[in-house]
């Protein structure tokens, strides 16, 4: 079962060693970075500007895709991907400025083109 973008992101980040005693360890699993999380406050009355900003940052961007992991096991990219919609990325966000308040908060998860490995 794979992990949803952003699930484990505040998680402690365990590493299984490649090799123990001088043995590959079956349990390897190289650890990859897949997503980027932004957070932070709007002082619009709607979520209209971080629609429009993460549209252009994606639209324009060769690092980021709205395109969701291939689940074939050849790694080969599908002729129709499947693409995340802006609910499933936008994970946090007030639809409007509570009384009193100057911003609302928003967190939002861009996926990777590319995974990174992390090192």
């Amino acid at each position: 079962k794979g992990v949803a973008y952003g699930e484990t992101s505040l998680t402690p980040l365990t590493l299984e060693p490649e090799l123990i005693k001088g043995r590959p360890n079956r349990n390897y699993k190289k650890t990859m970075i897949n997503a980027v999380r932004v957070t932070g406050l709007r002082r619009s009355q709607t979520n209209e500007a971080i629609n429009f900003r993460m549209d252009n940052l994606i639209k324009n961007s060769d690092y980021f895709s709205l395109e969701k992991p291939s689940k074939s096991r050849s790694g080969a990219k599908p002729k129709n991907p499947e693409l995340y919609t802006k609910r499933e990325l936008i994970v946090e966000s007030e639809t409007s400025i509570a009384e009193g308040k100057v911003a609302a908060p928003f967190t939002i998860i861009i996926p990777l083109t590319n995974p990174i490995p992390v090192k």
